[in-house]
């Protein structure tokens, strides 16, 4: 136990959601951006999802970067204490989890927003971005996400351990 009650695991848990939060957080304000516009201006379901699919690769430094921000910004605070492999092991999960949730929350976001608001066809809004933004880039963002974890956690550690 700690000066305030939790345990290394706790806290490590604890470090894992907020990051996890974070990044789901920004996927779905990017995902909102490109459903409003298509809902309320564009109008059209294959122009929609063109749009969506520009703004998921833009992802793919956004999610990145928050995790690293975030080591940055909570690295020592929050999993001080913690053992360097449960840090790393925390991080590689709050990558997994964050980008999976993210890309889920981006993807409703995107579609959802202007099939509610703009009276789009969900099916064909659907279609359209999984035809323009594809299974593998959703995967590789996951994996780039996740795999980004691994010098974060490395240079995290060392800066703790100066």
């Amino acid at each position: 136990m700690s000066e305030n009650g939790q345990t290394p695991g706790e806290r490590l848990g604890r470090a894992v959601l907020v990051r996890v939060q974070l990044l789901g957080l920004l996927s779905l304000v990017a995902g909102a951006i490109p459903g409003w516009i298509g809902g309320l201006v564009l109008r059209d379901e294959q122009a929609t999802a063109s749009l969506a699919s520009r703004f998921h690769w833009a992802l793919f430094v956004l999610l990145p970067a928050a995790l690293i921000a975030a080591e940055r910004f909570w690295g020592q605070t929050e999993v001080g204490g913690v053992e360097r492999a449960e840090g790393m092991v925390g991080l590689l999960l709050a990558g997994l989890l964050g980008s999976t949730a993210g890309d889920l929350l981006f993807f409703l976001a995107s579609t959802y927003i202007p099939v509610v608001f703009g009276g789009l066809d969900w099916a064909t809004l659907q279609h359209g971005f999984f035809s323009a933004v594809g299974w593998t880039a959703i995967a590789a963002l996951v994996a780039v996400t996740t795999l980004t974890a691994i010098p974060v956690a490395i240079w995290g550690r060392r800066s703790v351990h100066r």
